[in-house]
């Protein structure tokens, strides 16, 4: 019977696993290799991004860096488990991004228990995607003059002048003349002199 010593197994798994085969089944190829590095170096730079404070970019540039940014944004704003900051820097960039996985994204926002994420969602829906003829999303938009913050109410007001739905005058009006809070009443008046300048 032959004994094998500690530095014989050990030459012999060296060989064993320096063998093609078992190289391609531990490591995968080298293009595998090299896409599993991209694909790391990506995700760490959009992680600087997204933590970064006051650091903004157009979305072509966004796209050239990241072709699956809007993916990887909607995936933060709706990750529960990222901070709040992450999770509102993604949200507010999604104003760039007309698709309707942004704004299904937002309008699931808009639920968030989290005050500061309903209300920046439900200003990013009011700033950047109601049209002129979108009424289920103005109706959408509508439920958050009722919500129970106050700040919540107001980026819904403040939205509502970014708005080129006819109706949105309607609802400022209503605002001036039934809010209790002073703080509302001055946002409408603003909201509607904006869209008197439009």
């Amino acid at each position: 019977m032959k004994i094998y010593t500690p530095l014989c197994l050990l030459l012999a798994m060296t060989m064993l696993l320096a063998t093609p085969a078992v190289a391609h089944e531990l490591h995968g190829d080298s293009d595998t290799g090299e896409e599993h590095t991209r694909q790391v170096d990506d995700d760490r730079a959009f992680d600087d991004f997204i933590r970064a404070i006051d650091v903004v970019a157009p979305r072509e540039q966004l796209e050239r860096r990241w072709p699956d940014v809007l993916d990887r944004l909607v995936d933060r704003a709706t990750d529960s488990e990222a901070t709040t900051f992450e999770r509102r820097r993604a949200l507010s960039m999604l104003g760039m991004f007309p698709e309707p996985s942004a704004q299904q994204a937002l309008m699931e926002l808009t639920a968030e228990s989290d005050e500061r994420l309903r209300s920046l969602a439900f200003y990013t829906l009011g700033r950047f995607f109601v049209d002129r003829d979108d009424d289920r999303l103005l109706a959408h938009l509508e439920t958050g003059l009722r919500d129970p913050s106050l700040s919540v109410r107001a980026d819904v007001v403040r939205s509502l002048g970014w708005t080129p739905h006819p109706r949105a005058r309607t609802l400022l009006s209503e605002v001036i003349n039934n809010a209790d809070d002073e703080t509302l009443v001055q946002e409408a008046h603003r909201s509607l002199e904006r869209l008197g300048r439009d």
